[in-house]
């Protein structure tokens, strides 16, 4: 769950930077629609729901004192949806309608879903990977700098 957290905060702060910059032109209703669909093929969706489901979770363990009450009416006013149209902007900007078909020809297909139902378990195991392989650089970076009498 750290994981999509972190994802929504990243995607959180791009989007809060890339419109506080600038104005962004009407999108093209087609294609607008396209990558919404793509958007719900790729699951971004409801796991901009379900992140926002965990963030008051965890909200709500850290602020025990606050009533249940208040958590229930800010899931109330909180839509995923919100963040789905501060994200398709950046799918406008970076891709053509032709691509945004592509992708979903891609993500309909049988490959196309395997990607999307292993990415979420390749991406924590990666990460996990990732820490390990970090902590066995650190430890041979301390050792060379031990070496070289560069750390005591």
């Amino acid at each position: 769950m750290k994981v999509k957290i972190t994802i929504l905060v990243i995607l959180l702060a791009f989007a809060g930077s890339v419109f506080a910059k600038e104005e962004h032109p009407a999108i093209d209703p087609i294609k607008e629609k396209n990558i919404r669909e793509l958007l719900k093929t790729l699951g971004v969706v409801d796991l901009c729901q379900q992140v926002m489901d965990q963030m008051l979770t965890n909200f709500s363990q850290s602020y025990s004192t606050v009533p249940p009450e208040f958590w229930t009416e800010m899931k109330r006013t909180m839509d995923a949806n919100e963040l789905v149209d501060l994200i398709v902007p950046l799918y406008d900007r970076y891709y053509t309608n032709e691509d945004i078909e592509g992708l979903l020809a891609f993500y309909r297909s049988p490959l196309g879903k395997k990607v999307v139902s292993t990415l979420p378990e390749i991406t924590k195991e990666s990460m996990s990977v990732g820490q390990e392989w970090g902590k066995k650089k650190a430890l041979e970076v301390q050792e060379q700098l031990k070496s070289k009498g560069l750390l005591k």
